[in-house]
């Protein structure tokens, strides 16, 4: 039986039938891993047409004239600061603690010495404030332009938030002198840095925006004023301009990209020549074409108004392929189109409250419909980047009654109640209020 042909064929089967199985699961597993995990469906030539307009924008950053381009004043205005008075904390901690928290008494006479020994830059950022901002994405380029290209912030003074801060304190001397209209120049050149650039991350956790900050300092001098005070056109005039230069979102995640995409290279190959097994040039083409893809998408969102633009970001994340690398960098990228649209909610609802302040003082009350402050006031209704259809909640009540808001990153609809700074979040997680701009009743007038 031993010698038996057909018994010793039978046997040989069972093995070479084990293996063709193994080899067929192994096979439908790779294939599974590569479509679900590795495959990053994107398309190249939409991919490519936008990753040459952020290599454009990041060349005309570094070629245009200064007349055209406030960041090389702005730069200047950095390196200009002297925050050597300051002891103990880093510089950034100390002007944070005092623009959130104020001024003690034993802290006057250092601050009021930092103010004076800043005049200088104070000047220069006015300067820097009247001129249009290139849509340079969402961080100080220092922080990635090649030191060679540009001059970069020096290395004391590499957070971006220290130089609105240096400037809101400045503006806070102002205000008590009486000098409305320095105070006035001062924080909207203040705002005027957060058009372009990036002081939200300033240590504060995404919480409460350096835009936040100055658009309240902004907000309480505005409304203090009489409604006839030349100052509150001036200060309409301001916010328009610089409404109306807020660098477009699409420019801005075209070179956002550009940057991150040279980030997300240099991250992974300063890493090992290989991971794992994989090499590296693998690793890297897997994850640009993540990063691809996620752009892809948020330049969808961008296209949309409002509400709809916001409430499926964070699907981008979700959707997510990528390895830890790439996943850093859409993280960020999906956390800065937020503080994109946060900042721009500030700019454009203050705008829209100083525009209906300059109508009652000349009408005599508020208007039914915002539209009504157009062409005289407004040349367009500004954009909530988180209302319905992109529209700010406005609300009439009587001749001199009057609300203002939008419903802020979380999406909900609070009828007005007013958001505490300790519960603002950048994140679309749930606040206890609204941002409102305006509230105004006949018997606070």
């Amino acid at each position: 039986m031993e010698n038996n042909p057909d018994l010793k064929a039978k046997k040989m089967g069972f093995p070479i039938l084990a293996i063709v199985i193994f080899l067929c699961i192994a096979v439908s597993a790779a294939i599974f891993f590569y479509v679900r995990y590795w495959r990053v469906p994107v398309n190249e030539k939409e991919a490519e047409r936008y990753r040459i307009s952020g290599k454009d924008l990041y060349d005309k950053i570094l070629t245009a004239p200064s007349e055209e381009n406030g960041w090389p004043l702005y730069v200047k205005a950095y390196k200009s600061l002297d925050l050597k008075s300051i002891k103990g904390n880093t510089p950034s901690q100390t002007i944070k603690t005092w623009v959130f928290r104020g001024i003690d008494s034993k802290e006057k006479k250092l601050v009021a010495e930092i103010i004076e020994k800043n005049k200088e830059a104070v000047k220069l950022a006015k300067e820097a404030a009247k001129k249009k901002i290139i849509a340079i994405g969402f961080e100080l380029p220092g922080k990635q332009l090649s030191a060679s290209q540009l001059q970069v912030v020096s290395d004391n003074i590499k957070t971006i938030g220290i130089l609105p801060g240096v400037l809101i304190l400045a503006g806070d001397k102002e205000v008590e002198k009486g000098n409305n209209h320095e105070a006035a120049e001062i924080y909207l050149s203040a705002l005027s840095i957060c058009r372009g650039f990036d002081p939200e991350g300033w240590g504060i956790s995404f919480r409460v925006p350096i835009t936040a900050i100055i658009n309240n300092r902004l907000g309480i001098l505005l409304f203090k004023l009489p409604d006839n005070d030349p100052v509150v056109k001036y200060i309409l005039d301001e916010l328009n301009r610089i409404q109306a230069d807020i660098p477009d979102l699409k420019a801005s995640l075209y070179l956002n990209n550009y940057l991150s995409r040279e980030c997300l290279k240099n991250m992974i190959q300063s890493q090992a020549a290989q991971i794992g097994k994989v090499p590296s040039d693998l690793i890297v083409d897997r994850e640009l074409k993540s990063l691809d893809a996620a752009y892809l998408k948020l330049l969808e969102y961008a296209d949309k108004l409002g509400y709809e633009s916001m409430k499926d970001l964070d699907k981008i994340k979700a959707e997510d392929k990528s390895l830890i690398a790439g996943s850093i960098m859409i993280d960020s990228d999906v956390r800065y189109f937020k503080m994109y649209q946060v900042k721009k909610v500030f700019i454009n609802g203050l705008t829209i409250a100083a525009a209906l302040k300059k109508y009652c003082g000349d009408k005599g009350g508020f208007p039914d419909k915002l539209e009504q402050l157009t062409p005289d006031y407004l040349s367009k209704i500004p954009e909530d980047p988180f209302g319905i259809d992109g529209k700010f909640t406005y609300i009439k009540n009587g001749k001199t009654d009057a609300l203002l808001y939008s419903f802020g990153p979380d999406l909900l609809d609070n009828k007005g109640k007013e958001c505490s700074q300790s519960s603002f979040r950048t994140s679309l997680k749930s606040m206890d209020g609204d941002l409102v701009f305006l509230k105004v009743k006949q018997q606070t007038r």
